[in-house]
């Protein structure tokens, strides 16, 4: 009889609130740092240009994260970011408390955040199966991505907007005690996390392991179709979600009440789909849940190319969460046991840098 597959461990669970806490100060980030930045300018290319200094980390260091989180304890990078992440949210604090907040330093903080954000998220990934195993895999990373979604779309940006109106310094300090909580639920872990070192792997230097881990990426077949997949995927989501503000308005006539309830169905059919994954992919399952998940997006974006009223387009946003929900887990758990410990990382980067 097969051995009943265990999950709720200690470290796993350390590892899962750390990252829902951290997820929730992400969310509360999400209105805050908006917020901060409408009070500093009425410029909205300004404004905006804050989100694209929180992002831009991903892109001119994700591959350098992965590299840095195949090569260092792994434990102690995530203490290490969410500290890093705590003094520069108090920073952030002291320039609101004493009105020398402005919007160089605004960004200046966002984009070092990003840095911290990049780093804890890329090791948290390669940290998973060194907390329950391999056979463990889907139901742990369904239960991280539930996690991730319910602070980041759900509670943390009305309590980010409800924290800002009682006092604008009210949040940062909010999301620099969480990162302070994190970093100690990750010290409670227990084990090994240092990365082991993959056959061929001979780097010597982050620039050479960097380019290791994107050939290995590059050269398996089902990795690369992964990748590949995931990425014509993440941009038709994202060039259709880029104009949901005016589809809302000028097709469907909705206020901005009806906009945050439309952003709202994605992130509920975000959270089905996580924690359906975890049931449904079992070995041999995975592949039709993926295919699953692509085709949900595709009869979603099909759906709002002719829905004229709200509850069609409610419809068409839930089947694109849940079919990001269900293509997000089961890739990533299929990443993590196709790639060796030591490549975790950067494999894993590669892939989220596309």
């Amino acid at each position: 009889m097969t051995a009943p597959v265990r999950v709720w461990n200690r470290s796993f669970v350390a590892l899962l609130s750390a990252h829902a806490t951290n997820n929730l100060g992400d969310g509360i980030r999400r209105t805050a740092f908006p917020l901060l930045a409408a009070m500093l300018t009425r410029d909205p290319v300004l404004v905006a240009g804050l989100t694209f200094a929180l992002s831009l980390p991903w892109l001119v260091f994700g591959l350098h994260a992965g590299a840095i989180a195949d090569r260092a304890d792994r434990r102690t990078l995530l203490v290490g970011a969410n500290i890093v992440r705590a003094l520069l949210l108090v920073t952030l604090a002291l320039t609101v408390l004493t009105d020398t907040a402005t919007l160089p330093v605004l960004y200046v903080i966002a984009f070092a955040v990003g840095f911290t954000e990049v780093l804890f998220d890329t090791t948290a990934q390669a940290v998973v199966p060194a907390t329950v195993g391999h056979r463990a895999l889907e139901p742990a990373n369904a239960r991280i991505a539930a996690s991730e979604i319910v602070g980041n779309e759900f509670i943390g940006p009305p309590l980010g907007a409800v924290l800002f109106t009682f006092a604008v310094v009210a949040p940062f300090v909010s999301i620099g005690g969480m990162a302070v909580l994190g970093a100690l639920l990750i010290v409670l872990m227990q084990g090994d996390f240092r990365p082991k070192r993959a056959d061929g792997d001979d780097s010597r230097s982050m620039l050479q392991g960097i380019k290791i881990g994107l050939r290995f990426l590059a050269r398996h077949t089902v990795l690369r179709a992964v990748t590949l997949t995931a990425g014509v995927m993440a941009f038709v989501d994202t060039a259709g979600f880029a104009v949901l503000v005016l589809y809302a308005q000028d097709i469907l006539a909705v206020g901005d009440v009806g906009y945050g309830i439309l952003v709202a169905a994605i992130g509920a059919g975000g959270l089905v789909g996580s924690l359906l994954s975890g049931r449904l992919a079992r070995g041999i399952r995975a592949r039709p849940v993926m295919l699953a998940g692509a085709a949900s997006l595709t009869l979603s974006m099909a759906g709002l190319a002719v829905a004229q009223e709200m509850a069609t387009a409610l419809l068409a946003l839930f089947a694109g969460g849940l079919g990001y929900g269900l293509w997000g887990v089961v890739s990533l758990t299929l990443r993590q046991r196709l790639t060796p410990d030591g490549l975790l990382a950067r494999a894993g980067a590669g892939h989220r840098l596309l």
